[in-house]
């Protein structure tokens, strides 16, 4: 989960790819609850954002804040 959540944020799609095979894109972090799509639309990467997306994460996750992938884009 960490290395997924981890190349999300930095917009590394290869990297997306590869962590994917042993994480699923909808986890979200229990701390505080960010997934790897809202780490990939704070940073405004849009094929990143793509490839979470098709790859089932939920667009309507939310965070322990209450904020959605759609949030954290606006907020970028």
């Amino acid at each position: 989960m960490e290395v997924l959540h981890s190349a999300a944020a930095s917009g590394d799609e290869a990297a997306v790819r590869r962590a994917l095979q042993s994480a699923p894109a909808h986890v979200q972090k229990e701390e505080h609850g960010r997934s790897a799509l809202m780490l990939a639309a704070a940073g405004g990467h849009e094929a990143v954002v793509s490839l979470l997306l098709s790859a089932g994460a939920p667009w309507n996750a939310i965070d322990r804040c209450g904020q959605c992938a759609g949030n954290y884009a606006l907020d970028a």
